[in-house]
């Protein structure tokens, strides 16, 4: 199973396009802050980069810009390819099946656009230890 979750602020401005068939796609990075600290103690930041496709591209574009809480969850897609040293390397890209915008509201910069709304989720059922199957 390939699937990855990640949490994090995206860099800059999701990039809305479309493939020459019409598909909308964007591109977004994700910074997220690593959980421990390295040798300097430092906690280190990760940036991941991401596509989201149709709809869930068009969504992102609308209601996300630089600095927007987001969590991400797709698969880790990799692709080889050579630089122009000559060098072969691996590129790794998150390609969302789901996104949640943490942040709430639209854009700033765009007041004619809905706010976008959280539903509200159900409260969890307690459940006793004695009921459990295992």
């Amino acid at each position: 199973m390939n699937k990855t979750i990640i949490t994090g602020n995206l860099t800059k401005d999701p990039e809305l396009m479309e493939t020459s068939s019409g598909v909308a796609y964007a591109n977004f990075t994700v910074a997220v802050n690593g959980i421990t600290n390295d040798t300097d103690g430092n906690r280190p930041t990760y940036f991941y980069s991401c596509t989201a496709w149709r709809g869930r591209a068009e969504n992102i574009a609308k209601y996300c810009k630089k600095g927007s809480k987001v969590l991400v969850e797709g698969e880790m897609q990799s692709r080889k390819y050579t630089d122009k040293d000559g060098n072969e390397r691996t590129a790794w890209n998150l390609v969302a099946n789901k996104v949640e915008f943490l942040s709430g509201g639209a854009r700033q910069d765009d007041e004619e656009e809905p706010r976008v709304t959280r539903q509200q989720r159900p409260q969890p059922t307690l459940i006793d230890d004695n009921q459990l199957p295992f």
